[in-house]
């Protein structure tokens, strides 16, 4: 195996190892909310606006204030051309997704014809948009 094929492979196993890492993460994050919900008996709170513990909220606002970025600058410090290409592509459509879909939905509520915008709905759409982008792109090319 050459150096440069090591070097990929392991730029290959840091990318893994990170996504890993974060889907772990969301994970526990997830099944915080969930047990939380259960104990409460509030079976919406994972994407309600009902209140969380504020020891929850304080440990998902560092991940997302501080531990995201961080892992977002090794992420793409280890990315190849390929995968900067799909990482483009994906990120350019889901901001045209959120866009238009994020004020219409407002508008539409507005007009009374849907409920009230759920932020946490229109990121999770946004996110999922993003991915499977990403993912075609970087089958595709």
């Amino acid at each position: 195996m050459s150096e440069a094929q090591a070097r990929l492979e392991k730029k290959e196993k840091i990318r893994s190892n990170i996504l890993v890492g974060c889907g772990i993460a969301g994970g526990l994050m997830g099944g915080l909310l969930g047990y939380y919900a259960a104990v409460n008996d509030d079976s919406h709170a994972i994407f309600g606006n009902s209140p969380i513990p504020t020891i929850i909220a304080i440990i998902f606002a560092i991940f997302w204030a501080i531990i995201m970025p961080i892992i977002c600058h090794y992420w793409y410090k280890y990315v190849d051309e390929q995968e900067m290409h799909s990482t483009r592509i994906g990120a350019f459509y889901a901001l045209y997704i959120y866009m238009i879909g994020a004020p219409t939905w407002w508008v539409l509520w507005r007009g009374g014809l849907v409920s009230e915008p759920n932020g946490i709905i229109i990121y999770l759409i946004t996110v999922a948009a993003f991915c499977i982008i990403w993912m075609w792109k970087k089958r595709n090319g």
